[in-house]
Protein backbone atom coordinates (compact mmCIF):
# COMPACT_ATOMS: atom_id res chain seq x y z
CA UNK A 1 0.00 0.00 0.00
CA UNK A 2 0.99 3.42 -1.15
CA UNK A 3 1.71 5.70 1.76
CA UNK A 4 -1.55 8.26 1.93
CA UNK A 5 0.47 11.50 1.19
CA UNK A 6 3.77 12.55 0.19
CA UNK A 7 5.84 15.65 0.67
CA UNK A 8 7.16 18.00 -0.78
CA UNK A 9 10.96 17.29 -1.36
CA UNK A 10 11.74 20.75 -2.48
CA UNK A 11 10.66 22.18 0.99
CA UNK A 12 14.02 20.84 2.55
CA UNK A 13 16.22 23.65 3.59
CA UNK A 14 20.14 22.49 3.38
CA UNK A 15 21.57 26.59 3.51
CA UNK A 16 21.89 28.61 6.25
CA UNK A 17 20.59 31.68 4.15
CA UNK A 18 17.17 30.84 4.35
CA UNK A 19 16.98 30.64 8.35
CA UNK A 20 14.81 33.32 8.21
CA UNK A 21 12.74 31.98 5.87
CA UNK A 22 10.85 29.76 7.61
CA UNK A 23 7.03 29.77 7.26
CA UNK A 24 5.11 28.86 10.42
CA UNK A 25 3.94 25.01 10.20
CA UNK A 26 0.05 24.39 10.03
CA UNK A 27 -1.96 22.18 12.06
CA UNK A 28 -3.56 19.70 10.07
CA UNK A 29 -4.59 17.09 12.39
CA UNK A 30 -5.28 17.04 16.02
CA UNK A 31 -6.45 14.49 18.58
CA UNK A 32 -7.07 14.50 22.26
CA UNK A 33 -7.24 10.71 23.12
CA UNK A 34 -9.54 11.34 26.85
CA UNK A 35 -12.60 12.86 25.15
CA UNK A 36 -12.80 10.70 21.92
CA UNK A 37 -15.48 8.04 21.83
CA UNK A 38 -15.64 4.49 23.10
CA UNK A 39 -15.80 2.72 19.72
CA UNK A 40 -13.11 1.66 17.43
CA UNK A 41 -13.10 -0.81 14.15
CA UNK A 42 -10.19 -3.10 14.30
CA UNK A 43 -9.85 -5.92 11.27
CA UNK A 44 -10.91 -9.47 11.68
CA UNK A 45 -8.24 -12.09 10.54
CA UNK A 46 -10.50 -12.55 7.59
CA UNK A 47 -9.23 -9.01 6.75
CA UNK A 48 -12.77 -7.58 7.29
CA UNK A 49 -13.94 -4.29 9.41
CA UNK A 50 -16.38 -5.14 12.51
CA UNK A 51 -17.77 -2.66 14.96
CA UNK A 52 -16.80 -3.35 18.16
CA UNK A 53 -16.85 -1.82 21.13
CA UNK A 54 -13.94 -0.11 22.61
CA UNK A 55 -13.19 -2.08 26.76
CA UNK A 56 -14.07 0.48 29.88
CA UNK A 57 -10.93 -0.59 31.25
CA UNK A 58 -9.80 1.15 34.54
CA UNK A 59 -6.78 2.50 34.46
CA UNK A 60 -4.97 2.03 37.68
CA UNK A 61 -4.00 5.82 37.24
CA UNK A 62 -7.26 6.99 37.93
CA UNK A 63 -8.44 10.02 36.83
CA UNK A 64 -7.00 10.37 33.42
CA UNK A 65 -7.20 14.11 33.18
CA UNK A 66 -4.83 14.39 35.55
CA UNK A 67 -2.59 11.37 36.29
CA UNK A 68 -2.71 9.96 32.25
CA UNK A 69 -0.79 11.71 29.44
CA UNK A 70 0.89 10.75 26.29
CA UNK A 71 4.72 10.18 27.01
CA UNK A 72 6.13 8.89 23.52
CA UNK A 73 5.00 9.19 19.63
CA UNK A 74 6.26 6.53 16.72
CA UNK A 75 5.26 6.82 12.97
CA UNK A 76 4.57 3.44 11.54
CA UNK A 77 7.48 2.91 8.84
CA UNK A 78 4.98 3.17 6.01
CA UNK A 79 4.03 6.43 7.05
CA UNK A 80 0.36 5.52 7.32
CA UNK A 81 0.16 5.26 11.37
CA UNK A 82 0.82 6.63 14.26
CA UNK A 83 1.46 5.10 17.68
CA UNK A 84 0.99 7.08 21.03
CA UNK A 85 1.77 5.32 24.47
CA UNK A 86 0.16 7.08 27.48
CA UNK A 87 1.86 7.43 31.14
CA UNK A 88 -0.83 4.89 32.41
CA UNK A 89 -0.30 1.58 29.63
CA UNK A 90 -2.36 2.96 27.06
CA UNK A 91 -1.26 1.98 23.61
CA UNK A 92 -3.12 4.29 21.07
CA UNK A 93 -3.27 3.72 17.19
CA UNK A 94 -3.68 6.27 14.78
CA UNK A 95 -4.82 5.33 10.93
CA UNK A 96 -3.96 8.45 9.29
CA UNK A 97 -6.61 9.70 6.42
CA UNK A 98 -5.33 10.22 3.17
CA UNK A 99 -6.99 13.50 2.33
CA UNK A 100 -4.40 14.61 5.47
CA UNK A 101 -2.95 17.58 3.57
CA UNK A 102 -5.93 18.66 2.49
CA UNK A 103 -8.04 19.78 5.45
CA UNK A 104 -12.28 19.53 5.34
CA UNK A 105 -13.68 22.90 4.45
CA UNK A 106 -15.56 22.96 7.25
CA UNK A 107 -12.82 23.27 9.84
CA UNK A 108 -9.23 23.98 9.57
CA UNK A 109 -7.64 20.71 10.24
CA UNK A 110 -8.70 17.25 10.73
CA UNK A 111 -10.36 15.53 14.12
CA UNK A 112 -8.12 12.70 14.72
CA UNK A 113 -9.59 9.46 16.37
CA UNK A 114 -7.92 6.44 17.63
CA UNK A 115 -8.50 3.35 15.68
CA UNK A 116 -7.48 0.88 18.10
CA UNK A 117 -6.76 1.05 22.09
CA UNK A 118 -5.07 -1.74 23.70
CA UNK A 119 -4.74 -1.23 27.56
CA UNK A 120 -2.01 -2.75 29.55
CA UNK A 121 -2.59 -4.24 33.29
CA UNK A 122 0.93 -1.73 34.47
CA UNK A 123 2.67 1.18 32.82
CA UNK A 124 4.62 0.56 29.88
CA UNK A 125 8.73 1.22 30.16
CA UNK A 126 9.74 0.97 26.27
CA UNK A 127 7.35 0.54 23.23
CA UNK A 128 8.67 -0.48 19.61
CA UNK A 129 6.92 -0.95 16.73
CA UNK A 130 7.95 -3.76 13.55
CA UNK A 131 10.27 -2.36 11.10
CA UNK A 132 8.22 -4.32 8.32
CA UNK A 133 5.04 -2.73 9.49
CA UNK A 134 3.12 -2.23 6.65
CA UNK A 135 -0.83 -1.71 6.84
CA UNK A 136 -2.11 -3.13 3.83
CA UNK A 137 -0.51 -6.28 5.32
CA UNK A 138 -2.36 -6.69 8.35
CA UNK A 139 0.11 -9.24 9.69
CA UNK A 140 3.21 -7.32 9.98
CA UNK A 141 1.50 -4.55 12.40
CA UNK A 142 3.27 -5.22 15.25
CA UNK A 143 4.28 -3.96 18.04
CA UNK A 144 6.85 -4.69 20.77
CA UNK A 145 6.30 -3.33 24.28
CA UNK A 146 7.72 -3.58 27.75
CA UNK A 147 4.98 -3.74 30.80
CA UNK A 148 6.30 -3.20 34.44
CA UNK A 149 7.02 -6.27 36.34
CA UNK A 150 5.53 -8.12 33.20
CA UNK A 151 6.85 -10.47 29.95
CA UNK A 152 7.71 -8.36 27.10
CA UNK A 153 4.70 -8.86 24.89
CA UNK A 154 4.03 -8.40 20.84
CA UNK A 155 0.53 -7.22 20.17
CA UNK A 156 -1.02 -5.79 16.87
CA UNK A 157 -3.71 -3.33 16.90
CA UNK A 158 -5.80 -5.73 14.30
CA UNK A 159 -5.80 -8.64 17.16
CA UNK A 160 -6.98 -8.95 20.43
CA UNK A 161 -4.77 -10.47 23.07
CA UNK A 162 -1.38 -10.95 23.21
CA UNK A 163 0.20 -12.65 19.96
CA UNK A 164 3.75 -13.78 21.96
CA UNK A 165 5.46 -13.12 25.36
CA UNK A 166 9.37 -13.09 25.73
CA UNK A 167 10.50 -13.47 29.57
CA UNK A 168 13.20 -12.01 30.81
CA UNK A 169 14.05 -13.18 34.60
CA UNK A 170 15.78 -12.51 36.90
CA UNK A 171 17.80 -15.38 38.01
CA UNK A 172 18.15 -14.64 41.64
CA UNK A 173 14.82 -13.59 42.59
CA UNK A 174 12.73 -15.40 39.93
CA UNK A 175 10.98 -11.92 39.19
CA UNK A 176 10.36 -10.08 35.97
CA UNK A 177 12.73 -7.98 34.30
CA UNK A 178 10.76 -4.91 32.34
CA UNK A 179 13.33 -3.88 30.09
CA UNK A 180 13.71 0.04 29.65
CA UNK A 181 15.01 -0.08 26.21
CA UNK A 182 13.88 -2.09 23.24
CA UNK A 183 15.38 -2.54 19.41
CA UNK A 184 14.99 -4.62 16.65
CA UNK A 185 18.23 -5.45 14.58
CA UNK A 186 18.85 -3.57 11.61
CA UNK A 187 20.28 -6.48 9.97
CA UNK A 188 17.36 -8.88 10.52
CA UNK A 189 13.76 -8.22 11.60
CA UNK A 190 13.01 -11.24 13.86
CA UNK A 191 15.66 -10.11 15.86
CA UNK A 192 15.26 -7.34 18.97
CA UNK A 193 17.31 -6.63 21.96
CA UNK A 194 16.29 -5.47 25.01
CA UNK A 195 18.37 -2.77 27.73
CA UNK A 196 18.05 -3.47 31.44
CA UNK A 197 19.91 -2.73 34.18
CA UNK A 198 23.25 -4.23 33.44
CA UNK A 199 22.14 -6.09 31.05
CA UNK A 200 21.22 -6.28 27.05
CA UNK A 201 19.72 -9.01 25.94
CA UNK A 202 18.82 -10.14 22.64
CA UNK A 203 15.61 -12.47 21.39
CA UNK A 204 14.59 -14.19 18.43
CA UNK A 205 11.01 -13.02 17.96
CA UNK A 206 9.84 -16.58 16.28
CA UNK A 207 10.16 -17.92 19.72
CA UNK A 208 6.93 -17.37 21.32
CA UNK A 209 7.94 -17.79 24.86
CA UNK A 210 11.38 -18.20 25.44
CA UNK A 211 13.90 -16.28 26.94
CA UNK A 212 16.80 -14.67 25.56
CA UNK A 213 19.31 -16.54 22.99
CA UNK A 214 22.30 -14.18 24.32
CA UNK A 215 23.04 -12.04 26.85
CA UNK A 216 25.88 -9.07 27.39
CA UNK A 217 26.51 -8.17 30.75
CA UNK A 218 27.57 -4.29 31.16
CA UNK A 219 28.91 -3.55 34.68
CA UNK A 220 31.26 -5.53 36.75
CA UNK A 221 29.54 -8.11 39.18
CA UNK A 222 28.21 -10.14 36.75
CA UNK A 223 28.45 -13.52 36.19
CA UNK A 224 30.09 -15.03 33.15
CA UNK A 225 27.28 -17.37 30.81
CA UNK A 226 27.64 -18.60 27.33
CA UNK A 227 25.09 -17.45 24.59
CA UNK A 228 22.86 -19.82 22.36
CA UNK A 229 21.98 -19.52 18.98
CA UNK A 230 22.94 -17.13 16.11
CA UNK A 231 24.11 -14.26 19.00
CA UNK A 232 27.22 -16.01 21.10
CA UNK A 233 28.28 -12.39 22.58
CA UNK A 234 28.45 -12.81 25.96
CA UNK A 235 31.52 -12.80 27.68
CA UNK A 236 32.94 -10.53 30.65
CA UNK A 237 35.24 -8.54 28.50
CA UNK A 238 33.16 -5.85 28.14
CA UNK A 239 32.72 -5.63 32.09
CA UNK A 240 36.75 -5.24 32.68
CA UNK A 241 37.08 -2.15 30.07
CA UNK A 242 34.50 -0.23 30.63
CA UNK A 243 31.59 -0.94 33.61
CA UNK A 244 28.97 0.76 32.29
CA UNK A 245 26.82 1.94 35.26
CA UNK A 246 23.13 1.82 35.67
CA UNK A 247 20.23 0.83 33.54
CA UNK A 248 20.39 0.15 29.58
CA UNK A 249 18.06 3.23 28.86
CA UNK A 250 18.59 3.85 25.29
CA UNK A 251 20.02 1.98 22.16
CA UNK A 252 20.66 2.36 18.60
CA UNK A 253 21.53 0.17 15.75
CA UNK A 254 23.17 1.72 12.05
CA UNK A 255 23.26 -0.13 9.11
CA UNK A 256 26.66 -1.92 9.66
CA UNK A 257 25.54 -3.60 12.96
CA UNK A 258 27.34 -1.81 15.11
CA UNK A 259 24.82 -1.29 18.30
CA UNK A 260 25.03 1.93 20.55
CA UNK A 261 23.48 1.59 24.15
CA UNK A 262 23.55 4.52 26.76
CA UNK A 263 22.67 4.16 30.73
CA UNK A 264 20.85 6.35 33.07
CA UNK A 265 23.85 7.34 34.61
CA UNK A 266 24.88 8.79 31.27
CA UNK A 267 27.26 6.06 29.96
CA UNK A 268 27.47 5.13 26.31
CA UNK A 269 29.14 2.73 24.51
CA UNK A 270 29.62 0.89 21.11
CA UNK A 271 29.19 -3.11 20.57
CA UNK A 272 29.76 -5.85 17.90
CA UNK A 273 27.11 -8.04 18.72
CA UNK A 274 28.94 -11.12 16.54
CA UNK A 275 32.04 -10.64 18.50
CA UNK A 276 33.20 -12.42 21.50
CA UNK A 277 35.00 -9.42 22.69
CA UNK A 278 31.89 -6.63 21.79
CA UNK A 279 33.06 -3.69 23.14
CA UNK A 280 34.52 -1.76 20.29
CA UNK A 281 34.43 1.63 22.25
CA UNK A 282 32.97 3.94 24.83
CA UNK A 283 32.49 7.86 24.91
CA UNK A 284 34.50 10.07 27.74
CA UNK A 285 31.62 9.99 30.34
CA UNK A 286 30.56 14.06 31.16
CA UNK A 287 31.35 15.59 34.33
CA UNK A 288 27.83 15.97 35.34
CA UNK A 289 27.35 12.42 35.54
CA UNK A 290 23.81 12.14 37.20
CA UNK A 291 22.30 12.93 33.80
CA UNK A 292 20.64 10.58 31.84
CA UNK A 293 20.67 9.20 28.25
CA UNK A 294 17.21 8.87 26.90
CA UNK A 295 18.02 8.99 23.73
CA UNK A 296 20.40 7.76 20.95
CA UNK A 297 20.30 7.94 17.18
CA UNK A 298 22.52 6.92 14.40
CA UNK A 299 21.78 9.33 11.21
CA UNK A 300 19.65 7.08 8.87
CA UNK A 301 21.52 8.00 5.47
CA UNK A 302 23.67 5.36 4.77
CA UNK A 303 26.55 7.47 3.50
CA UNK A 304 26.62 9.10 7.24
CA UNK A 305 25.87 6.17 9.56
CA UNK A 306 28.67 7.18 11.44
CA UNK A 307 27.16 9.41 12.80
CA UNK A 308 25.66 9.36 16.79
CA UNK A 309 23.54 11.88 18.52
CA UNK A 310 22.78 11.35 22.09
CA UNK A 311 20.42 13.23 24.20
CA UNK A 312 20.32 13.41 28.14
CA UNK A 313 17.47 13.91 30.69
CA UNK A 314 18.03 17.54 32.75
CA UNK A 315 20.29 19.17 29.64
CA UNK A 316 20.20 22.28 27.65
CA UNK A 317 22.41 20.31 24.78
CA UNK A 318 22.50 17.20 22.81
CA UNK A 319 26.28 15.77 21.51
CA UNK A 320 26.58 14.68 18.03
CA UNK A 321 29.88 11.79 17.93
CA UNK A 322 31.79 10.29 14.90
CA UNK A 323 32.24 6.60 16.03
CA UNK A 324 35.18 6.64 14.17
CA UNK A 325 36.62 8.92 16.89
CA UNK A 326 34.92 8.73 19.75
CA UNK A 327 36.91 10.61 22.06
CA UNK A 328 35.49 14.11 21.59
CA UNK A 329 32.06 15.20 20.06
CA UNK A 330 32.13 16.09 16.71
CA UNK A 331 29.63 18.76 17.21
CA UNK A 332 27.27 20.47 20.92
CA UNK A 333 23.36 20.86 19.70
CA UNK A 334 22.51 23.86 22.00
CA UNK A 335 19.60 25.57 23.30
CA UNK A 336 17.40 22.59 23.96
CA UNK A 337 15.35 22.77 26.70
CA UNK A 338 14.97 19.61 28.43
CA UNK A 339 15.23 20.73 31.95
CA UNK A 340 12.90 17.28 33.16
CA UNK A 341 13.09 14.20 34.54
CA UNK A 342 10.93 12.82 31.85
CA UNK A 343 11.92 11.21 28.46
CA UNK A 344 11.75 13.50 25.43
CA UNK A 345 11.91 12.18 22.20
CA UNK A 346 14.12 13.15 19.34
CA UNK A 347 14.17 12.63 15.33
CA UNK A 348 16.63 12.49 13.04
CA UNK A 349 16.37 12.85 9.09
CA UNK A 350 18.22 11.51 6.43
CA UNK A 351 18.48 15.00 5.20
CA UNK A 352 20.91 15.16 8.12
CA UNK A 353 18.53 17.54 10.60
CA UNK A 354 17.50 16.72 14.56
CA UNK A 355 13.83 17.57 15.68
CA UNK A 356 13.71 17.86 19.13
CA UNK A 357 10.70 19.12 21.85
CA UNK A 358 11.05 20.54 25.22
CA UNK A 359 9.31 21.18 28.71
CA UNK A 360 8.79 24.89 26.98
CA UNK A 361 6.28 23.13 24.73
CA UNK A 362 8.43 24.46 21.64
CA UNK A 363 9.99 22.60 18.97
CA UNK A 364 13.55 22.90 17.82
CA UNK A 365 15.23 22.04 14.51
CA UNK A 366 19.15 21.62 14.20
CA UNK A 367 20.22 21.52 10.16
CA UNK A 368 23.23 20.04 8.74
CA UNK A 369 24.35 17.54 11.10
CA UNK A 370 28.21 16.78 10.68
CA UNK A 371 28.83 19.35 8.62
CA UNK A 372 29.58 22.07 11.55
CA UNK A 373 31.95 21.79 14.37
CA UNK A 374 31.64 22.90 17.72
CA UNK A 375 28.44 24.66 19.37
CA UNK A 376 25.40 24.89 16.70
CA UNK A 377 22.10 26.78 17.56
CA UNK A 378 19.04 25.57 16.25
CA UNK A 379 18.19 26.94 13.08
CA UNK A 380 14.64 27.63 13.77
CA UNK A 381 11.40 26.63 16.36
CA UNK A 382 8.01 27.17 17.09
CA UNK A 383 5.64 26.63 20.06
CA UNK A 384 3.88 23.39 19.47
CA UNK A 385 1.94 22.67 22.93
CA UNK A 386 0.99 24.55 25.89
CA UNK A 387 2.58 21.57 28.16
CA UNK A 388 5.61 19.23 27.36
CA UNK A 389 6.79 18.44 24.20
CA UNK A 390 7.24 14.16 25.09
CA UNK A 391 6.77 12.61 22.05
CA UNK A 392 7.97 13.98 18.28
CA UNK A 393 8.45 12.02 15.04
CA UNK A 394 9.11 13.25 11.45
CA UNK A 395 7.19 11.67 8.63
CA UNK A 396 9.17 8.85 6.99
CA UNK A 397 8.78 10.12 3.87
CA UNK A 398 10.83 13.35 4.74
CA UNK A 399 9.76 16.58 6.74
CA UNK A 400 6.81 17.94 5.07
CA UNK A 401 4.67 16.30 7.75
CA UNK A 402 5.53 16.10 11.66
CA UNK A 403 3.84 14.70 14.46
CA UNK A 404 4.34 15.68 18.07
CA UNK A 405 2.51 15.08 21.66
CA UNK A 406 2.43 17.05 24.64
CA UNK A 407 1.84 15.65 28.45
CA UNK A 408 3.24 15.79 31.85
CA UNK A 409 2.39 14.49 35.11
CA UNK A 410 0.01 16.43 37.57
CA UNK A 411 -0.02 13.90 40.70
CA UNK A 412 -3.44 14.61 42.77
CA UNK A 413 -3.11 16.11 46.26
CA UNK A 414 -5.35 14.17 48.84
CA UNK A 415 -6.37 16.16 51.72
CA UNK A 416 -3.83 15.66 54.03
CA UNK A 417 -4.52 14.34 57.71
CA UNK A 418 -5.21 15.92 61.11
CA UNK A 419 -1.40 15.92 61.99
CA UNK A 420 -0.31 16.93 59.00
CA UNK A 421 -2.82 20.27 59.59
CA UNK A 422 -1.49 20.71 62.85
CA UNK A 423 1.91 20.77 61.33
CA UNK A 424 1.17 23.18 58.35
CA UNK A 425 -0.75 25.76 61.06
CA UNK A 426 1.82 25.79 63.40
CA UNK A 427 4.67 26.39 60.53
CA UNK A 428 2.03 29.26 59.07
CA UNK A 429 2.15 30.78 62.25
CA UNK A 430 6.06 30.10 63.15
CA UNK A 431 6.52 32.10 59.35
CA UNK A 432 3.61 35.16 60.57
CA UNK A 433 5.58 35.46 63.73
CA UNK A 434 8.98 36.17 61.81
CA UNK A 435 6.89 38.71 59.41
CA UNK A 436 5.41 41.41 59.80
CA UNK A 437 2.65 42.12 62.78
CA UNK A 438 -1.16 40.70 61.34
CA UNK A 439 -3.96 40.53 62.93
CA UNK A 440 -5.48 37.10 63.65
CA UNK A 441 -8.36 37.01 61.73
CA UNK A 442 -6.10 37.51 58.54
CA UNK A 443 -3.50 34.34 59.54
CA UNK A 444 -6.62 32.21 60.54
CA UNK A 445 -7.80 32.60 56.51
CA UNK A 446 -4.11 32.60 55.18
CA UNK A 447 -3.83 29.25 56.81
CA UNK A 448 -7.30 28.38 55.54
CA UNK A 449 -6.20 29.05 52.26
CA UNK A 450 -3.01 26.84 51.96
CA UNK A 451 -5.07 23.84 53.25
CA UNK A 452 -7.40 24.70 50.69
CA UNK A 453 -5.41 24.90 47.73
CA UNK A 454 -3.22 21.94 49.06
CA UNK A 455 -5.59 19.44 48.94
CA UNK A 456 -7.11 20.78 45.69
CA UNK A 457 -5.44 19.00 43.09
CA UNK A 458 -3.84 20.66 39.99
CA UNK A 459 -4.84 21.68 37.00
CA UNK A 460 -5.27 19.09 34.16
CA UNK A 461 -2.24 18.63 31.68
CA UNK A 462 -2.68 19.51 27.92
CA UNK A 463 -1.85 16.33 26.37
CA UNK A 464 -2.54 16.10 22.79
CA UNK A 465 -1.43 14.90 19.31
CA UNK A 466 -1.29 17.19 17.03
CA UNK A 467 0.35 16.42 13.13
CA UNK A 468 1.90 19.65 11.34
CA UNK A 469 2.69 20.33 7.23
CA UNK A 470 6.08 21.85 7.37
Amino acid sequence: MDRPYTTNQSSFRDDETQDDSHDPPQLIGLARPWNEPSACPPVSSKGTYEQVERSNTVSKCGNPSTNDYLKSLQWSPDGTSVLLDTACGRLETYILPPDLLDPPSSQPYHHLKSYNTYNLPEPTRSTIIHPSYTLSYPETCLYLTSPRNLPIRLVSPFANGILASYPLVNTTTEAWIAPHSLLFSSRDPKVFFTGADGLVAGFDLQRNGEGPMSKIFTRKGRKRRTGTGALRTTTNDINEATNLRGIVSAMAMNAEGVLAVGTFAGDVAFLDITSPSPLIAALPREKDGERGITSLHFHPSPFHSNYLLAAARMSTTMHLFDIRNPALPLSILTGRRAMTQQRLDVDVTENGEAWAGGNDGVVKIWEGLGMREGEVQPTWEWKAHKDVVGGMGVYPGGAGVVATCSGSRRDEVFPPNRRTHQLEASDDSEESEDSDTTSNSSSTSSTSSSLSSTSSPTSPTDSCLKVWAI
